[in-house]
């Protein structure tokens, strides 16, 4: 691929109304691998990875930085203040993990010495080193300022209190004891916890800076080899001296071999995959002495050829006056060609773009190689304090960088020189952050064990996340919104910004002109997609709040307001007050300002990725005004639904929707003007991040809210309820009765946050990827209902003991939980083995008499299991798993060829055909793990499966379904289309079906008979109208070296599977209409048919979107990958015919 800048541009449409305690032992869990990026834009070859960890003998220092020396007799050594190695109260030190993803233990009564090696132990309780060398309670020290003698210095004793540790903290304390007190600790507790959460994704090998080889070269970061980092990265010794340039060169060297680039390692004959990335990860806690094999030279002061014909001169910040140092060494590893013999295929990375294109080319945070070269991230322990002269400020670009790069600052001389105790020459710490610069990486400066944990998670995050192409995409899902506008979403993954539009939406269904766009109005200006002049928000009028967990309210979005946790989880570098000003909307202290500190934006509106915004108007459901049983609270309101909706019917249209710049945002339907944001608290953790000037995409509100009226606390309301997505384990609930237009400050905004439910308060639940559904339940309470999502086991202090997929039953007024229904089904059953965890995802609430209480709940896991939960009783406690056993599993082959088809959308449910029970209806694949962009062999399939809803279960296998199959792929009028089989259905208990020839249901396998599987899958939601079935697929590309894939619009009879038959569903001559002409000819000699697929000519599709326009009805699909669509203002969209049960049917409306 071309390393110039493409530009990244997306868009969606819109929905429209409608501390684990260490002594805990859990099952072995490999949590999934879970993208931060669209999964559109990466690649699928894993990126090559060398991880080098310092073994030297300063390792096993329990303080840091070096020139504190070790004395534990002062208090100020025992407080996190003066040494970053000393105990924190306001850390949660979470215990390190084996390769299962199995928490190691300790206990503050006999808490190991060594977590590690487990050789003796400890009595913290008695036993703990105090000052004077007697034994004691375990205690820390904390800072006091108002103490008599104190002179306000961090080594001053007096400025310190001694705290016997509190009975609250012991097990924290164990942790740090066992687990972090020592650098070498520590250094092994940060990366069994970075690198628990990858797998395959990544392919790792290992080496300590004293070695003579490599430990073990790259591999695919599973099984075996899993197992056998985890056994050398507990074995860290700490002896020796800081060898680093050695460490590098043969980091260097080995990626100048074919074996990193092989698909196969073990077969020299397999291909290569030319577009494989390679990194080197150096962690250090000195500078470095040693000499070197073969010496290099000044590298960086010298004129250079690059493999693309670029031309390099000397020049900032890459050159320097010294030779043979770390930074020569990471730039000969990057300008060279490490493997000429493959095409130039590493996807060039540009995330800034702000100059011409020679200076982004030479700007260090662009990765223009398209050859294959190897990129280091550096990772110092313990000497932040040595960056002075050239000033580090807490990131590669921070400090005196700026002056770095214009050479009004140099580069201190590193050299080979030793002092009397063997430490290197003191200038060659400032080497690690060169080399990081000079071959496109970043650098880390630690200076606590919690900082160099997140300093590992850090640099695999920005791994997994340069593995991306760069190129356009989109699959967002949508729907249209109100009855004269659609509400359409795009981001930037140049820049990670978005935006959203509102369109006049025409009688006919088609898309007219712009009204506004939400990012302008936002940042203010004249915008360049509507040419109007914004007034804009800035930090002092924005109104913005969040959830403070332990006051259990909303507060408004301001540094005093915050917790000390949340205070704490901001203030990296002591900017944590700036950060909030920033994160407001302040640009004051942008990096492009003078002293400027925090990352640039084009926009203040974040990416809007995997969230569909919602429209909220006047109240619109049909609620009855009498509700069944003389106790239903609903009854006993002073005022009926009616009379709310009457109340209500001039509510001012809002736009809801969450971005990952941490916000929910709400907009004015009417002008595009922000009237408040809402941050969850459970987003805290990585909030700060969003102000790193190296910050790589990560997800923070990523999923739709559902909005929805419900009763409690004696009257209406209308709720907003949504979880994170991918940026993290909770769900929120707003009232959202009364418009913000008509609140008129952030603290009567704070008022209308309902709740939180997070893994905090139950530890089953993941990453909330199932939409919350606002149902009424049969014991008179309103409740948000929705599965635990995924990843439950990932360790973070509230990790599931089981993995198992659950359903929970939230109330509606307060966040309690009413019921949770264990599914029972996780880690032990993995049916891969692989003791991955299960999650439920987004269910479907039955109402099955139309009283408006929900009787029953279908869902689906990842491991192909359709469940119905049965909520039809009075009483909770008897809600539970009908029959208690799935109500069908999806599975294709048989024996040890079998495969569970992971089912990760919401099922739709009709009544079925003759009366008897219902139809549930669903698609199986799964698209959120790094490895599911490449291609794969497996078979997936949309089911309809016969719900007869009997006292005795019907046992329902894949054999007992009718097949449907895809007969052929055709090219008519320069377009390709599906014909589907239309094989009659006998369903079971008719009376002239055959018993052994029966049906509970039907299947299509989504592969062309005659073909080999292509990986296809279907991973947006079906949409059922009239007879129709629709729904997309999508295909990852074939090429590993390339992003997107492709994906087909499909239109089946949603009763039997088959395609529709007596109409022509699709226009495919293209003449704007439907009749006979439409049909095609599955072969030579054949009778023409309808066709049942089209495939999309841009790419990737998201969920369809229908609305009716004249005569016929319009599925809007989202810009695809290739770029914008080629009608209806950058959509792709299809006509598509209605059914005869449609045919009536005249006006515009929404249909979803």
């Amino acid at each position: 691929m071309s390393s110039n800048k493409i530009k990244l541009s997306f868009s969606v449409a819109f929905a429209a109304g409608l501390v684990l305690s260490s002594s805990l032992h859990v099952t072995r869990a490999a949590p999934l691998d879970l993208s931060h990026t669209p999964l559109f834009l990466k690649t699928g070859v894993a990126p090559n990875l060398i991880l080098t960890l310092d073994d030297s003998g300063s390792m096993d220092r329990d303080y840091v930085p070096d020139g504190l020396g070790a004395d534990d007799n002062d208090l100020a050594f025992h407080s996190y203040r003066f040494n970053g190695m000393a105990y924190n109260p306001q850390v949660t030190y979470k215990p390190p993990v084996d390769a299962n993803g199995t928490p190691l233990s300790t206990r503050f009564e006999d808490a190991w010495d060594d977590g590690f090696v487990r050789t003796s132990r400890t009595d913290l309780r008695s036993r703990y080193p105090q000052p004077g060398w007697s034994r004691g309670p375990a205690f820390y020290s904390v800072w006091d300022a108002s103490n008599a003698g104190c002179n306000g210095t961090p080594s001053d004793n007096d400025c310190y209190d001694k705290v016997v540790v509190p009975p609250d903290q012991r097990q924290n304390f164990a942790n740090w004891y066992s687990f972090y007190r020592t650098r070498r600790l520590a250094t092994i507790s940060g990366a069994t916890l970075a690198f628990a959460g990858f797998g395959s994704s990544i392919r790792l090998g290992w080496q300590r800076i004293n070695d003579d080889g490599l430990a073990a070269g790259v591999r695919p970061f599973e099984g075996a080899h899993r197992d056998a980092f985890y056994d050398w990265v507990m074995d860290l010794p700490a002896r020796g001296g800081t060898p680093l340039r050695r460490a590098t060169q043969r980091a260097g060297e080995y990626f100048q071999t074919a074996e990193p680039y092989l698909n196969a390692h073990d077969d020299a004959n397999s291909d290569m995959a030319a577009c494989r990335q390679s990194y080197h990860i150096l962690m250090t806690d000195g500078v470095w002495n040693g000499q070197l094999d073969d010496y290099p030279g000044n590298v960086d002061n010298r004129s250079h050829t690059l493999p693309d014909g670029k031309t390099y001169t000397p020049r900032p910040p890459f050159q320097d006056r010294a030779a043979d140092t770390i930074a020569d060494l990471a730039f000969q590893f990057w300008l060279n060609d490490l493997q000429p013999d493959l095409d130039d295929e590493v996807p060039a990375y540009f995330p800034h773009q702000e100059g011409s294109a020679d200076d982004n080319y030479w700007n260090p945070r662009n990765n223009p190689a398209t050859w294959q070269h190897m990129v280091n991230f550096t990772v110092s322990f313990g000497l932040s304090s040595s960056l002075q002269d050239p000033r580090w400020g807490g990131n590669t670009y921070g400090g005196d960088y700026n002056a770095l790069a214009a050479g009004t600052k140099a580069w201190p001389e590193a050299k080979y020189e030793v002092d009397w105790l063997g430490n290197g020459h003191p200038d060659n710490v400032y080497d690690l952050w060169h080399a990081a610069i000079n071959s496109r990486g970043q650098f880390f400066s630690a200076d606590d064990p919690q900082s160099l944990a997140a300093a590992f998670e850090t640099i695999l995050n920005r791994v997994s996340n340069r593995n991306s192409s760069a190129s356009s995409a989109a699959l967002e899902s949508g729907s249209i919104a109100g009855s004269d506008a659609i509400y359409i979403a795009r981001f930037n993954s140049e820049d990670w910004t978005g935006q959203l539009l509102a369109y006049t939406l025409n009688d006919d269904g088609s898309i007219g002109d712009i009204r506004w766009d939400a990012g302008c109005a936002l940042d203010g200006g004249t915008c360049a997609s509507d040419l109007r002049n914004y007034t804009g928000k800035h930090a002092g009028n924005r109104r913005i709040v969040t959830w403070r967990a332990d006051q259990e309210q909303g507060v408004v979005f301001s540094w005093s307001a915050l917790s000390e946790a949340q205070r704490h989880a901001l203030n990296k570098n002591a900017q944590g007050a700036d950060l909030v000003d920033y994160l407001r909307g302040n640009r004051s202290k942008e990096i492009a300002n003078t002293n400027g500190v925090f990352r640039n934006r084009d926009s203040l509106l974040g990416d809007i990725i995997s969230a569909s915004p919602v429209y909220v108007g006047p109240p619109r459901r049909f609620y009855p005004n009498a509700w069944p049983g003389e106790s239903a609270p609903e009854n006993a309101a002073s005022a009926s639904y009616a009379a709310f909706k009457q109340t209500h019917a001039g509510r001012a249209g809002i736009v809801y929707v969450g971005a990952n710049d941490g916000m929910l945002h709400a907009f004015s339907a009417a002008t595009g003007e922000e009237l408040f944001a809402y941050i969850p608290g459970a987003v805290f953790d990585r909030l700060a991040e969003l102000g790193s000037p190296e910050y790589t995409h990560r997800y923070y509100v990523d999923a739709t809210p559902t909005e929805a009226d419900a009763f409690f606390d004696g009257r209406w309301h209308s709720v907003l309820v949504g979880g994170l997505g991918g940026g993290g384990q909770a769900v929120y609930a707003l009232d959202i009765t009364q418009a913000p237009t008509g609140l008129t400050s952030e603290s009567s905004i704070a008022e209308k946050v309902l709740w939180e439910f997070g893994d905090t308060d139950d530890a089953d639940l993941g990453y909330t990827f199932s939409r919350p559904q606002v149902v009424r339940l049969h014991n008179g309470k309103w409740a948000a209902v929705f599965g635990n999502g995924y990843n439950n086991t990932e360790v973070d202090g509230a990790q599931s003991s089981s993995g198992n997929a659950v359903l929970y039953i939230v109330d509606m007024a307060n966040g309690s939980l009413i019921r949770k229904i264990d599914t029972g089904v996780g880690t032990a059953s993995d049916p891969t083995d692989a003791s991955r965890p299960n999650g439920l995802a987004t269910v479907a609430p039955a109402d099955v008499n139309g009283d408006g209480i929900v009787d029953f709940v279908y869902g689906g896991d990842l491991f192909g299991n359709l469940w119905k939960f049965d909520l039809s009783a009075t009483s909770p406690e008897s809600w539970a798993i009908s029959h208690n056993k799935p109500l069908f599993k999806a599975v294709h082959g048989e024996g040890a060829a079998a495969y569970h088809q992971p089912i990760t959308t919401q099922p739709s449910i009709r009544r079925h055909p003759t009366g008897r029970g219902y139809l549930i209806v669903f698609g199986t694949g799964k698209y959120l793990e790094t490895t599911d962009a490449a291609p794969k062999s497996t078979v997936e399939s949309v089911y309809g499966i016969w719900d007869r809803d009997l006292a005795a279960p019907d046992d329902i296998s894949r054999s007992k379904l009718l097949a449907q199959a895809i007969e052929a792929e055709l090219n008519v009028h320069d377009r390709d289309w599906r014909i589907v089989s239309n094989e009659p259905i006998s369903w079971y208990g008719d009376g002239d079906a055959d018993p052994e020839q029966s049906h509970f249901g039907w299947y299509l396998d989504l592969v062309v008979q005659g073909k080999q599987p292509a990986g296809e899958m279907q991973v947006t939601d079906t949409l059922i109208s009239g007879d129709r079935l629709l729904f997309t697929t999508l295909i990852p590309n074939d090429d590993p070296c390339s992003q997107g894939g492709e994906s087909w619009l499909m239109a089946l009879d949603y009763r039997d599977g088959s395609r529709i038959d007596e109409i022509s569903i699709f226009d495919v001559d293209g003449k704007d209409g439907f009749n006979r002409d439409d049909y095609v000819r599955p072969g030579a000699g054949e009778e023409p048919v309808p066709v049942s697929g089209a495939k999309s000519q841009t790419g990737v599709l998201q969920q369809p979107t229908l609305g009716a326009g004249d005569g016929s009805d319009i599925a809007y699909l989202g810009p695809g990958t290739h770029g914008e669509g080629s009608e209806c203002k950058g959509q792709d969209c299809e006509t598509i015919n209605r059914t005869p049960a449609l045919w009536n049917r005249q006006s515009w409306r929404q249909l979803r």
